[in-house]
């Protein structure tokens, strides 16, 4: 059973996406606000990761298969 949904990408700083979705779909839909194994304070930290948090999941992704650490 599915009791929540995730909102990446450059489409969740839409105004409104967020409520609509979770409206619509009934479900909860979330948005990160960090990665919870990503090191490096200096980086994570910086204004211009954190404005675009929702875009680094498909980069961040393709480092950890990179690393052989997923598939």
């Amino acid at each position: 059973m599915i009791d929540h949904m995730l909102l990446l990408g450059g489409g969740a700083k839409l105004p409104g996406l967020q409520k609509y979705l979770s409206d619509k779909l009934a479900l909860d839909v979330r948005k990160p606000t960090s990665f919870n194994r990503l090191q490096g304070t200096t980086v994570t930290t910086a204004p211009s990761f954190v404005e675009n948090l929702l875009s680094f999941p498909v980069a961040y992704g393709l480092a950890l298969q990179g690393h052989g650490v997923s598939r």
